[in-house]
């Protein structure tokens, strides 16, 4: 899996993301420009339910049974994301980063859920228009 093209997309995406939110908190960014929390948040479900979509179809090929479609891998990494997503929001409320009694904190929670998954659901989109579920695009040794 890591020398999987996909994997490299991911990792690039990871280090961006990082970036990004590092900069963001450090140069207060996220006070300064506010929708930069919505690409922080989408490419963290780009990398989150890239990941997971990696692993649900590395657990497939390995137990022999047939590869998933566009639609089950979609509902598996919407379900995965979504579960990352709210133990995120709980790790920042445990760490007293943001508090439930904040103006807004509801409003802000859903959107970035939506930001989530929706950078999630675009990796699930690119991982088939590439057609690395089918064996195409990946390296040439790993189709033997």
């Amino acid at each position: 899996m890591s020398k999987h093209p996909f994997f490299f997309f991911l990792t690039a995406v990871l280090v961006l993301v990082t970036a990004v939110h590092i900069l963001g908190m450090y140069l207060y960014w996220y006070w300064r420009i506010p929708w930069l929390d919505l690409i922080a948040h989408f490419g963290g479900g780009v990398w989150a339910g890239g990941m997971s979509l990696l692993f649900f179809y590395e657990f497939k090929r390995r137990k022999m049974a047939s590869l998933p479609g566009v639609f089950m891998s979609a509902i598996f990494v919407f379900a995965s994301v979504v579960v990352i997503g709210v133990a995120w929001e709980l790790f920042e409320i445990a760490i007293r980063s943001v508090s439930l009694a904040e103006p807004g904190y509801w409003q802000d929670t859903i959107v970035d859920l939506i930001a989530d998954t929706t950078g999630a659901l675009t990796a699930v989109w690119y991982f088939f228009v590439r057609r690395y579920n089918t064996g195409v695009g990946v390296l040439p040794h790993e189709n033997s």
